[in-house]
């Protein structure tokens, strides 16, 4: 973009997004001499719709005047102001004319902080444009909050055809700095890294912790309306921060067939006053801001196929097809879904079919959901192989009834297999008589032993885990609350995981943790599940009133008062900054009682480490037959946060006789604040010639790729090059030192057992990545790229490691002897074309380990077909 000096300021401008439409445009004022006040003429290629650190002074056409907040008039020299501005139209910067009033003493004789000013009254008739203005509360160092300058002059609009019902809104946004701290405790400190797996009876993290599933049901995607219910009453972030506040930390989310066919459907059933962000999407595109917002706050998602046809409970027919869908149909729209969410790490798995209650159990029928999920769940695991993949039970088995998805008998006789192991869990439903009153809740039955008989005796037995899918009741009788004290008490004994049905207040024959209003809680449903929920409930929920200290406050301002009352809706949205990770998203209603003119609404602002500068978000009003309007919140970055640089680790390499160059994969821990410069050398086996250079990450990257010449001569041992980080502008070395393996000679078939090897080797890099080390375990991840023009048909890694394998994923176990182990690819993962890449990893017995030290003793192998 174009710069601009004078001998009073230089200017410099940085469009930083942009959209097919429109952007935002970040612009850096610098004082070169002291300042008493100041006006920057800037073409801006369209018209400023929002603007933060600076007012709208004069527009002619596209070119603006804009001139200083109270806060920034006077600037010393030498002091820089970054102001911004949202653009729509063709997005420019081009900065034309600076004018200034010089103040030589303006660093030393700064003017004192303005006396806190009264709450402003309703402007005069005849002033222009009363309507459509917005204005700032701004804070001024060392003052307290007071009305300022317009922020924007189009904060405030009136639908297509609509009046103005009451002569106009005051919305006045607000300006605080980022509270303090570390943000620890917060919902938003997410679960421990990576996927799930199992382990005999038991669902386990990456670390090989247990991993707590206390989760609830949210429906609707099922439905007629495409969306979660409950968003005609209440906003979508609210109710997602209740459930974590609460304790719950896994959402299992119902989807029919239909939602992914239809690529989202049409939503309806959407309040867009309390949920202005979801104004124009399909239902997928509110389930992906359902889903990273789950990832922000530490909520797991499980998605549930819960039926074909839009509707409400299983399939009519209680089977995974028929109703105009086949078995190809289910397993395409979840190959569709396992694409779109296997990257996002709040997902854990497919929960394959709900309720097939007409199915069958290992008789080799049409109706052999054993079979059939065997089928569904690897065509799920060929495109998501980390994912749990869960499978309901059915109603009958050998003559004996029980709930619908409840009846696992059949797994005693006939287990389900899958070809990505410990990733399988059975997920049974129970209710209670309230539901149906089944004969055993009258007949004197042992209900422990009901829930062993059907269900119970896999998670026991150590077979595979179970996860029980669907439990809940309105409690309102003695039968259902003994079914439920019991239930939970077997739950606690054999730490199973479950998940409440439902958090939807409108299940009929259930009721939800949520009253009607979906907004009390229930707390005799809280107070039944308290054990298990103590455990997973965050430490600070943003409920907490320490939470509340640092605030945003909006000041929502009628231009004059009415004779009746009024009532408005409100609710943030995103511009730069975050909800749950740089505000607490909120929303409600405000009601004007008559002749009252003013509200206000306090947003409160997280602490937050990540040096991002200055970020904003909007308080959204609706309402009041068709007005809308909205006003900015400004964070100002902690300026302690920008003194925090990143952490630089290199991972080390390994590559085939064949390649010429290792390439070391160079990491920050977060994106580059600004220009990070790392300097290097690299030595054949630690101590050959030397060869030194320079890297530079750009800002706002993370990542970049360093390349090293290599020899590669065919030999019997593996040559290794040793990658030191001398030093780092911009970033802190945390992992300073990497080896590069030149893998010997790939040994006979005999040992690796690839017939028909290619004769143009195929040059393919192996990155050994330590992911997680926790000291009696790590996590690895293992990335093989084909850097060649040949494709790969199979591939096959031997590798010295002084420990055992706990867990693997995406690869095959060939052999393991003593500590050498080969692995092979997966049926779905040997082919790498050209350019491309296929991963796979394990979870080690042993920790601490130094990997530089691992690879010059691992004597890596590698062949390709």
């Amino acid at each position: 973009m174009t710069d601009l000096t004078t001998d009073e300021a230089r200017v410099s401008g940085t469009v930083r997004e942009a959209w097919d439409g429109g952007g935002v445009v970040d612009v850096d004022f610098t004082a070169r001499q002291p300042l008493n006040g100041w006006t920057l003429t800037v073409d801006v290629g369209g018209e400023i719709i929002n603007i933060w650190n600076a007012r709208i002074l004069a527009r002619t056409g596209t070119t603006y005047e804009l001139g200083p907040m109270d806060y920034n008039t006077q600037l010393p020299a030498g002091k820089t102001v970054t102001l911004g501005f949202q653009v729509e139209g063709d997005v420019r910067v081009v900065p034309e004319n600076v004018a200034a009033t010089l103040a030589a003493d303006v660093a030393t004789n700064a003017a004192p902080a303005p006396e806190p000013a009264p709450a402003p009254e309703p402007e005069p008739e005849g002033q222009a444009e009363p309507a459509i203005a917005a204005r700032a509360l701004v804070a001024p160092e060392g003052g307290a909050l007071t009305a300022a300058a317009p922020l924007t002059t189009s904060m405030v609009s009136f639908r297509e055809g609509a009046d103005d019902p009451f002569g106009g809104i005051f919305v006045e946004g607000g300006r605080v700095t980022e509270p303090a701290g570390s943000g620890f405790g917060l919902p938003r400190d997410t679960f421990a890294p990576g996927p799930l797996f199992t382990s005999g009876a038991q669902i386990i993290d990456s670390a090989g912790d247990p991993a707590a599933i206390h989760g609830i049901n949210w429906f609707g995607f099922e439905t007629e309306i495409f969306v979660p219910h409950g968003l005609w009453a209440r906003n979508w972030r609210a109710i997602m921060d209740e459930v974590k506040s609460l304790g719950f930390n896994t959402l299992r989310v119902p989807f029919s067939g239909e939602l992914v066919a239809t690529n989202g459907g049409t939503p309806s059933g959407i309040d867009f006053t309390l949920n202005p962000d979801l104004q124009g999407l399909n239902g997928l595109e509110v389930l992906d801001k359902i889903v990273a917002y789950a990832n922000t706050i530490g909520l797991r998602i499980l998605l549930d196929y819960h039926r074909g046809n839009p509707g409400g409970g299983p399939n009519d027919n209680g089977l995974w097809f028929g109703d105009g869908r086949t078995e190809g149909d289910v397993i395409n729209e979840w190959r569709t879904m396992a694409e779109r969410y296997r990257d996002d790490p709040a997902v854990i798995g497919a929960d394959l079919i709900n309720e097939p209650h007409m199915g069958t159990w290992g008789d080799g029928s049409a109706t052999d959901w054993a079979a059939a999920a065997e089928r569904i769940g690897a065509a799920v695991q060929q495109v998501a192989p980390h994912w749990l993949i869960v499978v309901e039970g059915v109603s009958s088995y050998a003559g004996t009834q029980y709930w619908w998805g409840g009846n696992l008998q059949g797994v005693r006789d006939r287990p389900v297999e899958l070809p990505v192991a410990n990733k399988l869990v059975y997920s049974p439903h129970d209710y209670p008589a309230s539901v149906y009153a089944q004969d055993w809740f009258f007949d004197g039955t042992d209900l422990t032993e009901k829930f062993r008989e059907n269900w119970g005796f896999i998670a026991e037995e150590g077979i595979a885990p179970i996860l029980l899918g669907e439990w809940g009741s309105r409690l309102d009788t003695d039968i259902d609350r003994r079914w439920a004290r019991d239930l939970s008490d077997y739950l606690a004994q054999h730490e199973i995981a479950w998940l409440w049905w439902s958090l939807n207040p409108n299940s009929g024959d259930t009721g939800g943790v949520l009253e009607d209003d979906w907004t009390t809680v229930r707390t005799d449903v809280t107070g039944l599940l308290a054990p298990f929920l103590n455990e997973t409930r965050p430490a600070v929920p943003f409920s907490d009133p320490s939470v509340r200290d640092t605030p945003v406050t909006f000041t929502i301002r009628l231009a004059e008062p009415l004779d009746e009352n009024l009532v408005l809706k409100f609710a943030t949205t995103d511009g730069t900054a975050e909800a749950g990770r740089d505000y607490v998203a909120t929303s409600g209603t405000l009601l004007f009682s008559a002749g009252e003119t003013l509200k206000r609404v306090s947003v409160p602002v997280l602490p937050d480490l990540s040096a991002e500068g200055d970020e904003f978000f909007y308080l959204v009003l609706g309402g009041a037959g068709n007005v809308s309007a909205s006003g900015t919140g400004l964070i100002a970055d902690d300026e302690r946060a920008q003194s925090r640089v990143p952490f630089v680790d290199v991972a080390s390499t390994v590559v085939t006789s064949a390649a010429n160059a290792a390439q070391f994969r160079v990491v920050l821990s977060e994106p580059a604040p600004r220009e990070v410069r790392i300097d290097f050398s690299a030595q054949k086996d630690g101590a050959g010639e030397r060869t030194d250079g320079t890297l530079v990450i750009p800002e706002g990257a993370r990542e970049a790729t360093l390349e090293v010449a290599v020899d590669g001569a065919v030999t019997e041992e593996a040559t290794f090059y040793v990658l030191t980080v001398n030093g780092a502008v911009g970033a802190q070395i945390r992992t300073g030192e990497a080896v590069g393996t030149v893998a010997a000679n790939p040994p006979g078939a005999a040992e690796v057992a690839i017939a028909d090897p290619v004769t143009a080797d195929p040059r393919l890099t192996v990155d050994i990545v330590l992911e997680n080390d926790w000291g009696s375990g790590a996590l690895f991840n293992i990335v093989i790229k084909n850097v060649s023009d040949d494709p790969v048909r199979a591939w096959q890694l031997g590798i010295d490691l002084p420990f055992d394998l706990a867990e693997l994923w995406s690869a095959v176990l060939v052999a393991d002897q003593g500590e050498r182990v080969t692995v092979r690819n997966a049926d779905w993962n040997g082919e790498i074309l050209p350019g491309e890449t296929v991963d796979f990893g394990f979870i080690a017995t042993g920790g601490e380990i130094a990997l530089s030290d691992l690879l010059a003793a691992a004597d890596v192998t590698l062949a390709v077909e």
